[in-house]
Order: structure tokens, then sequence, then C-alpha cells
């Protein structure tokens, strides 16, 4: 037989674990635009999801080394890429309350053809850079390489090379007006050739 003062703590227990600490997801996805003869393809899953951050808690943060989320651009060898990120500083939930969103990137292009080596060879952009430039296959021998041969209007196919994108970050603070639910950005990158 319970008590009284039993069924008080049962409802104070279950009243201060549900008070003030909502859980919130947090899921970026992205969008890519890329110039002529250039390809971008998600080689992971194509969104950051930070899962849940409770209100008060700490941030998320999505290391290079972790979950990053890597694409891979294929274009034609010789030329240099110029990689803008258009980026939220605010993830938007319900009601349009905002948690907090620090985007970081870094890429790859020394020849790598598999993702993993790619990731550890990727050099990190300072944080607060959202473009950077960068030739498609980096050129070992210190030199610039030669620009290459304009294309003549014959069907042959340019030789091409591919680097790599990696992107993570960190997401929160929730701050304790937030609403529990779902919140999202998008990240836009945009590759094209650089024009000096």
């Amino acid at each position: 037989m319970r008590t009284s003062f039993q069924y008080y703590l049962l409802i104070c227990l279950v009243t201060f674990l549900l008070s003030g600490r909502t859980a919130h997801g947090q899921r970026i996805s992205f969008g890519t635009w890329a110039g002529s003869n250039i390809e971008v393809i998600p080689v992971s899953v194509n969104t950051l999801n930070f899962g849940i951050i409770i209100i008060g808690g700490a941030a998320k943060t999505i290391s290079l080394g972790g979950e990053a989320t890597a694409y891979k651009i294929t274009a034609p060898e010789g030329y240099d890429l110029t990689v803008t990120i258009d980026s939220p500083t605010t993830l938007v939930g319900p009601n349009s309350k905002t948690i907090p969103f620090g985007l970081a990137f870094a890429y790859s292009n020394q020849g790598s053809t598999e993702v993993i080596t790619a990731r550890n060879m990727a050099v990190e952009v300072t944080t607060g850079f959202n473009a950077i430039s960068f030739p498609i296959k980096r050129n070992t021998m210190g030199l610039p390489a030669p620009p290459p041969t304009p294309s003549d209007g014959s069907s042959e196919p340019r030789i091409t090379a591919s680097a790599y994108l990696f992107f993570y970050g960190t997401a929160g603070p929730a701050a304790v007006g937030a609403d529990a639910g779902l919140y999202t950005g998008e990240i836009n990158i945009n590759v094209e050739y650089t024009s000096y």
C-alpha cells in the first residue's frame, strides 16, 4: 500500500525531470552548385546531425575526425577552384526560436582516392572564412604547374582530378527560452573556377 508521501515524491520527481530539461534535435542539410565540368557529390551522409541538445546543457560538436560530412569535387586537372560557403549562424526551430550554430570546414587536394586518407590530410580553413581557393590537385613539385592547354573544341576528354570538402561544427547551447523540437538550417556550397 502506497502512502500519499510516496505519490507526492513520485509526482515531484517526474515534474523535476520534465521541467527545464527539454530535448532538441538539430539537423543541417546541404545544397550544392557547381560550374561547368565540375561535379560535387556527397561521399557520406549529406546532413550534419547533432542529435539531442538539452536546454541549459552543453553545446554539441562534430569534429573533422568524427562524423564530418564529406563531399568529393571532380574537375579538370590543372585548374584552381574557389569554394564559397553560405552558412547560417543559427538553427531555426519551432516558433522561430533559434540555437547558435558554428560551421567549420576543411579541404584535401592531395590526390587521395579514399575519403579516410583525404580526411587525414585535410587542411582546416580558419574560422570566420567562408571562401577558399585551391588547385583541384596540389602540385607536389614545389613550383606551380603550367596552365592547362586551352580546349581546341575536340571531343577529347580532359584528365580530371578530385578534391574533398569536409564540414563539421558546433550547435548549441540551447537557451532556456528555446522550445522543444527539430532545429534546422541549410548550408549552400558553390564551387567554380577561380578567376584571377
